[in-house]
This record gives structure tokens, sequence and C-alpha cells, in this order.
């Protein structure tokens, strides 16, 4: 398989049930490159809007989890995409994501550990709560078995089952101002993917 850059995504172009023409729809690359064996995706089953309720679900995320199967194939463009891990840089590496905006993180992530990066990285993640929070022990285990890795986990609205220093941090939203108290100093390469409200709000904050 051709090799990609972490943070990259793939195309398809999917031939949905009920619908007259194929879907084109990308989806990122949510590990490391590898040796041409095989590429991950983390596809989250979207449901109805909650305030829609009436309205239908995730096209292309429901067709993936209700109708692909070992040994389904599917009609895919190689990797590409323009934002992924910017390797020449020697500076601090922060993560930030919301949401379903972590899988380019994780990607990036699991490349730095893999590869033995002594770059100071900074994972910070926001996500509703523990229902909607994927990769959580995953990242917190690479936190611990790197010096050079921190985590730092904001849920908006924690959950009852969720507890403050096992599952998240924080509760309430990603800040200029957590930033600030999290990080030792301004300089290092950002890395921002997530909804329009948040990546407008740090995008504009950090410049």
């Amino acid at each position: 398989l051709p090799s990609y850059k972490p943070g990259q995504f793939l195309g398809f172009k999917l031939d949905v049930s009920g619908l007259e023409k194929p879907v084109l729809r990308t989806y990122t690359i949510s590990d490391s490159p590898n040796e041409g064996t095989h590429y991950r995706l983390s596809i989250k089953r979207e449901p109805p809007p909650k305030d829609h309720p009436e309205m239908p679900p995730g096209v292309t995320s429901n067709h993936f989890h209700d109708h692909l199967n070992v040994g389904s194939e599917l009609q895919i463009r190689a990797p590409s995409g323009d934002f992924f891990l910017q390797e020449d840089s020697s500076g601090p590496v922060v993560l930030l994501s919301g949401g379903v905006g972590m899988t380019p993180m994780i990607s990036m992530l699991n490349h730095l550990g893999e590869t033995d990066s002594q770059r100071p990285v900074w994972f910070i993640h926001g996500v509703r709560n523990g229902a909607e929070h994927a990769f959580g022990p995953h990242v917190r285990g690479l936190a611990r078995s790197h010096d050079n890795v921190d985590a730092h986990i904001v849920y908006m609205e924690p959950g009852p089952n969720d507890e403050k220093g096992r599952d998240y941090n924080g509760s309430g939203f990603i800040t200029m101002e957590l930033l600030q108290g999290l990080l030792p100093e301004p300089k290092g390469d950002f890395y921002l993917c997530g909804p329009p409200p948040f990546m407008k709000s740090l995008f504009n904050g950090l410049l």
C-alpha cells in the first residue's frame, strides 16, 4: 500500500443503498505510517442531530458500520492532504483537537512515540464526556511510557461514571487561558482539528 504522512486522509467513493449516485467522503488515517501493510480508520457512527431527531443519521458513517465486513471491497484514492506532521522541526509539538478531530492527532502522536522522538509533545483534547471519548487509555498509556509526552483531556459535560484524574483532567472548554497555564512557553508547532467554533477560537487566540 502507498505510505502516508501522519495526519493525511483517504478518499472514498461509496455506493450507498438508496442513493442514485456514489458518495464521496474522506476519512483520516488514525495510526502512524507502517510498512505498507494496512490503513486504519476510526469512524464514529453519527446519529441524527439531537435537536432534530427527525433528520436522517450520517450516511457514510452508518454505511461503514452496517454494511462493510471482512472481505468487502472499497474504491479508495491514495493518501493525500497537506495537514500532516512537519518532521523537519525540532521544537515542541502541541496537538489540539475536539471531538472526532482527534484522528489525525492520534496518527501524529503514535508516529512520534514509535520513532522515539525527543520533542516535547502536548496532546490536548476536548470531548463531551467519556461516552464519546475514543483512545483514552491508549493516550494515557503513551503519556506514562514516554517522558516527553503530556496529555490533558477536557470533558464538556462529565457523565456520572467519568472520574476526574482517571478519565479527564478538567471540565468545560479548551481555552487560551488553559493553554497558557499548561504550556511552559508559547513556542512550538501547533496543530488544530475540530468543530468550527473550536478551530476559530483557538486559531485566533494563538495568533
